[in-house]
């Protein structure tokens, strides 16, 4: 296909013409719904989306924040904002006073966001605390956010397609827009993770969205026929569907608009049997999970199923997320790569017995990489140290944070990735840890100065350091180390009640950064100038909890 058709646009135009009936997307819900959107649906819905964008100010180059969830209306809009020439932005929204979002509104200048008006922790109520006045059309002003001009609103309702209230607008619709755009212009802007508090904001072209699906399709050796599970979130890299737009590839997904399943990862499998996936994308932690599954359905005389494949990314891997293989999936495609980078290695596990720790495998194609020491100098062979970027897809700036920009690059435009590791004697690239204080928690990172600063709002706290501890299915895990007030009654279950309130998300997803652990010390070691340590927290708080590893 030639350069100037590697548009989104284009691509859904592609598989609504050849492939018009073919199943391209499969929602899945725990109260049994399954609603599929063929290849003519997406587009004619998303098109005639756009024109409604169109009609109410969205323009070329327009941001819109969507914080819908998974779901047929979160595909829709986002595809919708796309064919409009506007820039759909990741909008989740994981802490409580919704920092995350707003900071990612004012950053990015968004003229709009797409929300659910009737979910009672979503964006219309973090929203509706910082409208200050209507305009003289009656519109709603927001002095935080000034760019901030139109609230779509997007109401759900349970049921098959024709019952839910947009695409029921949708069928009724009677114009479609699609915009004229280049492979170049900025399709998306992924956020990193929120819950960190400092979330950036990077922008991805179209010919960039392509590309990713072009690399997942190549190393996933995707044969024709098969169909895919991956219930990563729409506004992330993995999640987005890059593979359906590049490949026409169906996926299967769970539509997180309804209520999540009482047992969540027994639902995620059966769903995957029940649609015959042979490739799926899982969290690291999730293969760890589902070995257990393995041999619970095995003692329970199940019926069996195995993958073909299934592709992870997001943190260190170890021999025991391999241990899935000959069970669940026949392989492991271990996938290392970034927002800022996209894919930069991968390596096909077939054998749990032969994987080392952390090895990444060799990098893709067109990537360079390097491991550097503090003065940028190449490290020899199984020497540690920071990993450096260039790659075909590598991001040229952080949307509005110039600061954060010039930070992530050296002089001569190799991206700092911040991960720490080294090569082995044939080329493979092994990632053991960051090289900031930052927490890599499953495929989040956590940054322990903004953790620690609301921590220590709670009434009790004297002074307080957030280290990581390890764990076999995240990687590193949170400890909040906690040195009381004098007379204070401080209990890990008061700390825990007070970190739940910071977020959205339950302490038990990825998506939060509520500590697991509470130590409490009458003071926490410091270095021979007196300064706080957190090597020497971090090391006491390993010893004290049994955590070695």
């Amino acid at each position: 296909m030639d350069s100037i058709s590697r548009t989104v646009p284009a691509m859904l135009r592609r598989w609504a013409t050849v492939n018009p009936d073919t199943p391209a997307f499969i929602y899945v819900d725990s109260a049994g719904g399954r609603n599929v959107l063929t290849g003519s649906h997406v587009y004619r819905f998303s098109s005639r989306y756009a024109a409604i964008l169109r009609r109410n100010g969205v323009k070329p180059g327009t941001t819109v924040c969507n914080t819908l969830p998974n779901s047929p209306e979160g595909l829709l809009t986002d595809l919708g904002v796309i064919l409009a020439g506007g820039v759909a932005m990741n909008g989740q929204l994981v802490l409580s006073d919704g920092e995350d979002l707003v900071g990612n509104l004012k950053n990015s200048a968004a003229f709009a966001v797409i929300l659910d008006p009737k979910n009672p922790k979503g964006a219309a109520r973090v929203l509706e605390k910082r409208a200050h006045s209507k305009s003289e059309c009656g519109q709603l002003k927001y002095p935080e956010m000034p760019a901030l001009k139109r609230v779509f609103e997007v109401d759900f309702e349970r049921g098959g397609l024709e019952k839910r209230p947009l695409l029921q607008v949708l069928e009724k619709e009677q114009e479609s827009f699609v915009a004229d755009v280049t492979p170049r212009d900025t399709a998306l802007i992924f956020t990193t993770s929120g819950s960190t508090g400092f979330s950036k904001l990077v922008p991805v072209s179209h010919e960039n969205v392509l590309a990713l699906g072009d690399d997942l399709h190549e190393h996933l050796d995707h044969r024709p026929g098969e169909v895919i599970y991956n219930d990563w979130s729409q506004g992330w890299g993995i999640g987005f569907p890059s593979m359906f737009l590049a490949h026409g590839i169906t996926r299967v997904l769970l539509d997180t608009s309804a209520a999540a399943p009482e047992d969540a990862l027994a639902f995620m499998w059966d769903v995957i049997r029940r649609e015959q996936c042979t490739v799926a994308c899982l969290a690291p932690r999730e293969l760890i999970k589902m070995t257990n599954l393995w041999h619970r359905e095995q003692q329970a005389g199940q019926k069996r199923w195995q993958l073909r494949v299934i592709a992870s990314s997001g943190q260190p891997y170890r021999k025991t997320h391999m241990l899935v293989i000959g069970k669940i999936t026949k392989s492991v495609l271990v996938v290392y790569g970034s927002t800022e980078t996209a894919m930069m290695s991968t390596k096909l596990v077939t054998s749990s017995e032969d994987y080392v720790d952390c090895n990444n495998g060799t990098p893709l194609s067109g990537v360079k990489l390097r491991v550097v020491n503090t003065e940028l100098q190449d490290q020899p062979v199984g020497q540690l140290g920071e990993i450096l970027a260039r790659t075909s897809q590598l991001f040229d700036r952080y949307v509005n944070n110039d600061e954060a920009t010039q930070r992530a690059f050296t002089e001569d435009g190799w991206y700092k990735t911040g991960d720490m590791g080294y090569f082995n004697d044939k080329g493979e690239i092994y990632t053991v840890c960051r090289s900031s204080y930052s927490i890599m928690r499953g495929s989040f990172l956590l940054y322990p100065g903004w953790l620690e600063r609301r921590i220590s709002q709670c009434p009790g706290v004297e002074q307080i350091l957030i280290v990581p501890v390890p764990d076999p299915l995240v990687f590193q895990e949170i400890c909040a180390c906690v040195v009381p007030r004098p007379g204070a009654q401080l209990t890990s279950e008061g700390l825990t009640e007070f970190c739940k309130t910071l977020f959205l998300t339950s302490e038990k997803s990825e998506m939060t950064a509520v500590p697991k652990y509470y130590l409490f010390f009458d003071a926490l070691p410091t270095t021979n100038t007196g300064k706080t340590s957190r090597r020497a927290t971090e090391a006491v708080a390993r010893q004290r909890l049994g955590l070695e590893g």
